[in-house]
């Protein structure tokens, strides 16, 4: 009895089974991952009350991002671009000069792109505002 258990169940095994064939080809829209983006929502926000104040006197500072007269002059030379300050209001702009910046850095190093785009001076203060935003959205 065992034997013939045994000798049906290999043979099944053996016996090749069909599906019902269904070919079809489905593509879903793969949205990119900006591993920076949480922090240039921050960041945007501590400088600028997204958007709401695109100007700093005190620092000469333009735009979403807060951008420096200096820190424009070295994209402009790293870059070979002509970037007016004035453009700099503009958040695409913004935003891409900060990433270039950000970029260089491991994403997940906020302290360092915190120097990087701030400097050490101010960097305890500036941190912890960035930090403080960046937890504000995620528990959003």
């Amino acid at each position: 009895m065992k034997k013939s258990i045994l000798i049906t169940l290999f043979l099944l095994m053996t016996v090749r089974l069909f599906a019902p064939e269904y070919r079809s080809l489905v593509i879903f829209e793969v949205k990119p991952v900006n591993p920076y983006e949480s922090i240039i929502k921050a960041v945007n926000q501590v400088e600028s009350a997204n958007g709401k104040y695109l100007f700093n006197a005190k620092e000469n500072a333009v735009g979403h991002f807060g951008i420096r007269p200096i820190r424009l002059n070295d994209y402009n030379l790293r870059t070979e671009q002509n970037i007016k300050l004035s453009e700099c209001n503009d958040y695409a702009t913004g935003r891409r000069i900060f990433l270039y910046y950000a970029s260089q850095i491991d994403y997940r190093d906020i302290k360092a792109i915190c120097i990087s785009w701030n400097g050490k001076s101010i960097y305890n203060k500036y941190y912890k505002n960035i930090r403080a935003e960046m937890q504000k959205s995620e528990n959003n």
